[in-house]
C-alpha cells in the first residue's frame, strides 16, 4: 500500500468512497503519539467511525529510545492484529466482540486505522465495575482466550531497534512483564516480591501448554458495555501477545473492579466464573482449577512486582494483602 501524506484533514487518509461530513477529535494517544477522531461518514456508508491516527514523534534523547521503540512497535502490533490476524480466523468467537476494521493506511511515519464506532452499539463506559459488569468482562476474556488457546503464530520480541518485517504479536503479551521493566525492577527497593520476581517470571514462561493470546491492556478505559451491561466490547489491542490468561484476569481485577467484590469469597466467585466460561470452550486441555489458582498466584506476585517499580494504583491494598498471603505459601 503506498504511503499517504499526513494531514489535519482526516479524509486525506481515506479512500474516495469514505466521504467525511463532520469530525471531532475525542482523544490523543499516550505521550503525543497521535489522535483518535470520530468521523461522520456520508453516503454510501452513512455511519460514524473512529479514526486512530498514529504519528510517533522522534525520540528526543538517547535514553528515551527504548520506550519510544516499544510504543512504535505496539502500534505496529495493533495494525497487524486487525489487518492480518483477525481476517485469517475461520470463526471469531462472538462472545469476544472486537471492533471491525474498515480501512488501514500507511503514513510516512506511522499509520491510521479506521474502525467501527463501538459507541453506537455499546454506549456505556466502564469505571469501577460492579458484579454484573465484572462477570460480563470475564465472559469476554474467556471467549477471547478460548479463541486463541495454543496459538503459535508469528511473534515479535521487545526490540530496541527496528527489526525487519512488521509481522506478529508480542512474544509476551502486556506491557508490565519483567523483561520490559528491567530498569524499574533494579531501581525498586528490596522486598519479598523483588526476591521472588525472577523465579516467578521463569515459572510464567515455562507454562507454554496453557498459553493463549492476551489482550494485554484490559482495563476499564478500554471497555464499553451495552445498556444492560450483559455484553461488552474491547478496543486498544496494542499489547496483544502470548501469555497465560490469568495475566489479563489479574490485571483487570487489580485495576478496574469495585474493591467490595474482592473479599475472599468474592474473589473465588469471580475466578470460578471465569474458569467455567473458559472451559466451556476447551476440550482435553488439562486446565484444572488447581492450575488456574497456581497461575493466579504467580500473576498476582508479578503484578505487585510491577507496581513496586512503577507505582501503585487501582486495588493496590487487595493486591498487597493477597500477595503477602501467596508468598507465605510459596515454596521458594
Amino acid at each position: 500500500m503506498p504511503f499517504m501524506k499526513e494531514s489535519n484533514n482526516p479524509s486525506k487518509n481515506l479512500p474516495p468512497s469514505f466521504t467525511v461530513t463532520n469530525s471531532e477529535q475525542i482523544a490523543t494517544l499516550w505521550s503525543g503519539y497521535g489522535s483518535i477522531t470520530r468521523l461522520h461518514l456520508g453516503a454510501p456508508h452513512k455511519r460514524t467511525a473512529i479514526l486512530k491516527r498514529i504519528t510517533p514523534p522522534s525520540p528526543s534523547r538517547d535514553d528515551e529510545e527504548e520506550g519510544h521503540r516499544r510504543k512504535v512497535i505496539s502500534y505496529e502490533v495493533e495494525r497487524w492484529f486487525y489487518t492480518d490476524l483477525l481476517p485469517s480466523l475461520k470463526l471469531q468467537n462472538k462472545a469476544a466482540k472486537i471492533p471491525t476494521l474498515l480501512h488501514a493506511a500507511d503514513l510516512s511515519l506511522g499509520c491510521c486505522l479506521l474502525l467501527e464506532d463501538l459507541s453506537i452499539e455499546y454506549p456505556l463506559d466502564a469505571w469501577s465495575c460492579g458484579l454484573v459488569q465484572t462477570k460480563t468482562v470475564l465472559r469476554w476474556l474467556a471467549g477471547f482466550h478460548v479463541q486463541f488457546w495454543g496459538w503459535e503464530g508469528p511473534v515479535r520480541s521487545p526490540p530496541m531497534k527496528e527489526r525487519g518485517e512488521k509481522v506478529g504479536v508480542w512474544e509476551q503479551g502486556g506491557y508490565w512483564y519483567l523483561d520490559t521493566r528491567r530498569s524499574e525492577f533494579e531501581d525498586s527497593p528490596d522486598s519479598r516480591v523483588k526476591a521472588a520476581a525472577k523465579w516467578v517470571d521463569e515459572k510464567l514462561k515455562e507454562e507454554r501448554r496453557y498459553m493463549t493470546l492476551l489482550h494485554g491492556d484490559l482495563k476499564a478505559a478500554n471497555i464499553v458495555f451495552k445498556k444492560e451491561f450483559e455484553e461488552c466490547a474491547m478496543y486498544d489491542f496494542q499489547y496483544v501477545g502470548r501469555g497465560l490468561g490469568m495475566r489479563d484476569v489479574v490485571y483487570f481485577l487489580a485495576t478496574s473492579v469495585s474493591s467490595r467484590l474482592l473479599t475472599r469469597e468474592g474473589e473465588a466467585e469471580l475466578l470460578n466464573f471465569y474458569y467455567r466460561e473458559l472451559t466451556k470452550g476447551l476440550e482435553g486441555e488439562g486446565y484444572t482449577r488447581e492450575v488456574m489458582q497456581e497461575h493466579f498466584a504467580l500473576c498476582m506476585v508479578d503484578w505487585m512486582r510491577f507496581m513496586e517499580g512503577w507505582g501503585t494504583w487501582g486495588n493496590a491494598s487487595w493486591v498487597k494483602r493477597r500477595v503477602e498471603q501467596i508468598l507465605d505459601n510459596m515454596d521458594l
